[in-house]
């Protein structure tokens, strides 16, 4: 398994044994548990702009279809949603901001379970 571009605080984070420290009864998923980093892999979240407010920057917004993205599946187990794709990272993609800058990011981001990606600030 290569790092995936993970960054070395979360490689840390999981080699150290340490969990999230959160109260569960306030988080809409409940109770997550991280995957160890030997059971990360690389896989697809498929998105799409139906709905969501970046449709109009979307140049496929209204025609049937989806955008597979690579990611890495971060959650082993969640209390009230299935743990796939709650919680992934996207290793080094470029975002493009229609008039404003092109930046290279490496973000975590939250599937809701409306299936809408949401960033995480």
């Amino acid at each position: 398994m290569d790092n995936m571009c993970l960054p070395q605080d979360y490689i840390d984070f999981l080699q150290s044994g340490k969990t999230l420290n959160y109260n569960p009864k306030i988080c809409l998923c409940g109770k997550l548990e991280l995957l160890p980093l030997e059971y990360l892999f690389y896989s697809e979240v498929y998105v799409d702009s139906e709905n969501a407010t970046f449709a109009k920057f979307d140049p496929h917004a209204g025609e049937y279809g989806y955008y597979p993205v690579p990611a890495v599946d971060l959650v082993a187990s969640c209390d009230w949603y299935s743990p796939d794709g709650i919680l992934v990272w996207l290793p080094d993609r470029v975002c493009l901001v229609p008039g404003i800058v092109t930046i290279t990011i490496s973000l975590f981001f939250l599937v809701s379970p409306g299936l809408k990606l949401l960033l995480l600030q």
